[in-house]
């Protein structure tokens, strides 16, 4: 899609780590280390309507997209300089953007939504339209929707935020206002219900 989002994506996750990591003190960590790199070849299926199951085994979740997704990696860190590494795939429709990120929390730091929340408003200089707590079985989240201005183009970003035992996950569905509509709503509904977590529970 022609939205100015190619430079935005990766930059969007960022505050949402940064600021969202507190120290405090936490019992010792005793699930094993997640896998650090995507495999070369993740498994994908086609489904109905031209989407894909993307099944990504390094980041422990499957999720419906638009198309194969393009894979990176990003290195932040929190308030305290703590360095660490964020996960994205994004793959794009004709009107639509599915960026799909995840990180692993620093040992001894607690998540805040709310921080996380105000960190991707700030990001992007847009406005919160709603928001609710979610939640995916046992695993909390959050979810909202911010309209934003990106070098003169209305866009709307419907975001997903799940906490899984020690992983974050962060989902955003980025389309352009114009298109606003049943059948854009629809495939945003497509992409952020099918992700589903994989734990060692």
């Amino acid at each position: 899609m022609r939205m100015p989002f190619a430079t935005l994506l990766l930059l969007l996750l960022t505050p949402v780590v940064c600021l969202s990591q507190e120290h405090t003190p936490r019992p010792p960590r005793t699930e094993p280390a997640p896998p650090r790199t995507e495999p070369s070849q993740p498994r994908t299926e086609p489904v109905p309507g031209s989407w894909i199951k993307y099944d990504s085994t390094a980041g422990r979740f499957s999720v419906l997209l638009p198309g194969q997704p393009k894979l990176s990696t990003q290195e932040s860190a929190t308030a305290d300089g703590v360095k660490f590494t964020q996960y994205l795939s994004n793959a794009s429709s004709a009107t639509a953007v599915c960026l799909t990120g995840y990180f692993d929390q620093v040992p001894g730091t607690v998540f805040n939504f709310d921080q996380a929340r105000d960190g991707m408003v700030k990001a992007v200089k847009g406005s919160m339209l709603w928001e609710k707590a979610i939640s995916l079985g046992v695993h909390t989240g959050r979810e909202f929707q911010i309209v934003a201005n990106l070098d003169g183009t209305d866009a709307m970003f419907r975001v997903r935020i799940y906490q899984v035992q020690t992983r974050i996950f962060v989902l955003q569905f980025i389309s352009e206002k114009k298109y606003e509509g049943l059948e854009i709503v629809k495939e945003s509904k497509k992409y952020l219900d099918s992700f589903t977590p994989y734990t060692n529970q």
